[in-house]
């Protein structure tokens, strides 16, 4: 008898499940796009919310090697788009690679010149041009009508929202010297995003920027750094930025002569201890600094201001073991909701949660304000935390899915902080395709209402933004 026909016995159900263990399905999703294509109609499981309308886009690595040699960790890899567009009951997608001018380059040269896929002698000469490949693979940013891809180490790429095309790089008018980090954080009561950016040289230095609702992009603050470091987000109240400086130290050595990959360019150094840098946004020149224990963080949730005290929430992790875990190497790198508190100059932490780890989401209503709920990923699916209770609202994807990071989008004209949807894009193994989850936000233990069925695996993707029409 064939296997398409025999009875499955518990053996063939243990074996199915070992084959889409999340390694497996990392695997998976960290292989290069299939295929690019323009906006075309996605399948629509279950019932799409009427007054969903406008676009989530989702940067990501999409290509992960350069004519046949991989890269060694997904930061490397060349950036891509895949945008999901909803609006009247239906639903289209795209996808692109970004074409940025390193990406470009190799493909007129006819093999790699840039990262690990690179041969020794054409990396080390980009590093010493201080040339870096502008992959946009991280995250995106949508401000005055414009869309952009980000990457922590170069300046913003301008993609067409309509189209995803590559418009180019661009240092919004001289404003960026070197980097534009992948997370803007908006301020309504400013009504302006900030962002930050690091410049590497002789004298270290992070830079706050300024993007307002009207009008040019400027430089707001700098701030001189202890030594050459790795800062990913940052949190803003109405008053304050703050941020966290590690001890992941850049070894320079490492960077000039490209030794090993991605993952080893930064040493941890414990002993030197993290430092908070709160800067008033009325008084840059005021910076404070607190030292305080050596902890690392990816990514920070909302942040406000009670009584005086500076409140803010984060994913801590206790090193930087979390960056090879991203390579896939699979080390235990756990990580909790914390909420941080700066009084005065006294630093204090409260453990809020260990079941939902990564990629905080809190409702655009309650930026900069205290916020009730926080929708999270967590190990085994997505989840929302309810601060006032300390309970939890879990939705367990099945073992062959992998989710990603829940995007929440509040509904029209939305007072309170729940009105509104989670968007995750997640990769259905059996099926080999992704498709878009739509979460009813406060009942995320439903699970998805409708799915967005793209017709191909859509890479791993880190970060994305919902833009209304």
């Amino acid at each position: 008898m064939s296997g398409r026909h025999r009875f499955r016995n518990e053996t063939d159900v243990k074996e199915e499940n070992q084959l889409w263990s999340a390694s497996r399905l990392y695997k998976l999703s960290t292989q290069s796009l299939d295929r690019e294509h323009d906006f075309e109609d996605l399948r629509i499981e279950g019932v799409l919310p009427t007054n969903l309308q406008g676009t989530l886009y989702r940067a990501g690595p999409f290509l992960y090697e350069s004519f046949g040699q991989p890269y060694s960790h997904p930061f490397e890899a060349d950036g891509g788009i895949v945008a999901a567009r909803v609006g009247g009951g239906e639903a289209k997608g795209a996808t692109r690679i970004v074409q940025s001018k390193g990406l470009r380059e190799e493909r007129a040269a006819g093999s790699p010149l840039y990262g690990s896929a690179a041969p020794w002698f054409k990396r080390i000469a980009s590093a010493w041009r201080q040339t870096v490949k502008n992959t946009a693979n991280t995250s995106i940013l949508s401000w005055q009508g414009r869309l952009f891809g980000l990457m922590e180490a170069a300046t913003p790429t301008e993609i067409d929202p309509a189209t995803l095309e590559t418009l180019g790089d661009t240092d919004l008018d001289g404003v960026i010297p070197q980097g534009f980090s992948a997370h803007p954080r908006r301020c309504p009561s400013r009504k302006s995003i900030f962002n930050l950016g690091l410049s590497y040289g002789r004298q270290n230095t992070l830079d706050l920027f300024g993007l307002p609702e009207k009008g040019p992009a400027r430089r707001v603050a700098s701030v001189e750094l202890p030594y050459a470091t790795l800062v990913h987000d940052f949190a803003i109240t109405d008053k304050h930025a703050i941020f966290l400086i590690s001890p992941a130290v850049l070894q320079l050595w490492r960077a000039i002569l490209q030794v090993g990959g991605f993952a080893d360019l930064f040493r941890w150094e414990p002993e030197r201890g993290s430092e908070l840098i709160v800067v008033p946004l009325d008084a840059t020149s005021k910076a404070r600094r607190i030292q305080v224990d050596a902890f690392w963080v990816w990514h920070f949730a909302n942040a406000f201001e009670e009584r005086g005290d500076i409140v803010f929430d984060m994913c801590r992790y206790k090193d930087l073991n979390s960056l090879d875990a991203i390579g896939g190497n699979e080390l235990a790198c756990p990580s909790a909701l914390v909420r941080g508190r700066i009084a005065e100059n006294r630093f204090t932490t409260e453990v809020l949660t260990t079941d939902l780890q990564e990629f905080p989401s809190a409702s655009p209503v309650m930026l900069t304000k205290e916020n009730r709920h926080t929708w999270m990923q967590g190990s085994h699916g997505l989840g929302r935390f309810d601060h006032d209770r300390g309970e939890q609202d879990l939705w367990n994807s099945p073992d062959e899915q992998l989710v990603s990071e829940p995007v929440f989008v509040p509904c029209p004209n939305a007072v309170h902080e729940g009105e509104g949807w989670v968007l995750s894009l997640i990769f259905d193994g059996p099926a080999d395709r992704s498709f878009v989850g739509v979460f009813d936000a406060m009942n995320m233990a439903e699970g998805p209402r409708a799915k967005l069925w793209f017709d191909q695996r859509i890479p791993l993707t880190f970060h994305g933004q919902f833009v209304i029409s």
